[in-house]
């Protein structure tokens, strides 16, 4: 699925895939058509608002999880979400969002 989110007051657009899933549960990738530079710092503080423990982070990546989701991030706007209930590609959305800082546009 294909969406245009707002980072920054500039809009990116996103490409999200279905990585697989199995069990009721799937694994999503969201890439930016081009390289955000993310402030890896913002990001880790937004991760945290959102309920996530911090396993790992540097200006390269970041890693979390909650007690039930796994999260990876670089600073160049990839995303990738682990174990989302569901099997849609909107279910992994208000993730990326809010871990993003990020809105969709319509």
């Amino acid at each position: 699925m294909k969406y245009t989110m707002k980072i920054d007051g500039q809009s990116h657009r996103f490409v999200v895939f279905n990585l697989c899933s199995q069990n009721g549960y799937s694994d999503y990738e969201g890439i930016a058509d081009s390289d955000l530079a993310l402030d890896m710092a913002a990001v880790v503080d937004r991760v945290k608002a959102m309920g996530f423990r911090i396993d790992a982070w540097n200006n390269q990546l970041c890693l979390a999880q909650n007690d039930h989701l796994y999260l990876t991030i670089y600073p160049s706007g990839r995303i990738i979400l682990e174990r989302v209930p569901g099997n849609d590609p909107k279910d992994a959305l208000p993730y990326f969002q809010q871990a993003l800082g990020s809105r969709i546009e319509r």
